[in-house]
């Protein structure tokens, strides 16, 4: 509303921000792609027609939305990504582990304590891992885990083609 005769009524960017509730750097965002409202310059300060931005603010509160663009847990294919990660991550941390331990032969339950990998997917990663990773009997029967090889590079050179037959 104008407060004089012939005079517009300007809002600050910090009061439009209070009444748009959004962000600085979502409001100088949206004005530099176009989306923002009409801004006017003076001195050096920006300011916004206060019926021009209040119309831009229920323009914007009333369109549409689209789906959320945010992947959730429930759609198939997040799920089946997450799965590829998890056993994408899963060799990779056995082997940090099994490093850090040096030339010592590990419990499997060690192991799978320590890396935070559950035993069953650390038994479905061992056969992907050979020459790597050397598993072996205890005295009471349990598998026990030792990297097989103390060369990075074919450490290294495994785990990749570990992560291309997975992803493939």
């Amino acid at each position: 509303m104008p407060t004089r005769t012939g005079a517009v009524d300007l809002l600050t960017v910090p009061e439009f921000l209070l009444r748009a509730r959004i962000s600085r750097s979502t409001f100088y965002l949206l004005i530099r792609t176009n989306q923002g409202p009409p801004v006017i310059k003076l001195g050096g300060r920006t300011f916004i027609d206060r019926a021009t931005g209040e119309a831009w603010i229920l323009s914007r509160q009333n369109r549409p939305r689209g789906p959320s663009k945010r992947p959730r847990m429930g759609d198939p294919a997040v799920r089946e990504t997450c799965k590829i990660m998890r056993t994408l991550a899963s060799p990779t941390h056995l082997l940090i582990t099994l490093a850090l331990d040096g030339e010592h032969d590990l419990p499997l339950a060690d192991v799978a304590e320590r890396s935070g990998i559950d035993v069953e997917t650390i038994r479905l990663s061992l056969p992907g891992l050979r020459g790597v990773v050397a598993a072996s009997r205890g005295p009471n029967g349990a598998v026990r885990l030792r990297l097989a090889s103390a060369d990075v590079a074919e450490v290294v050179a495994v785990v990749h083609q570990y992560h291309d037959r997975i992803a493939s």
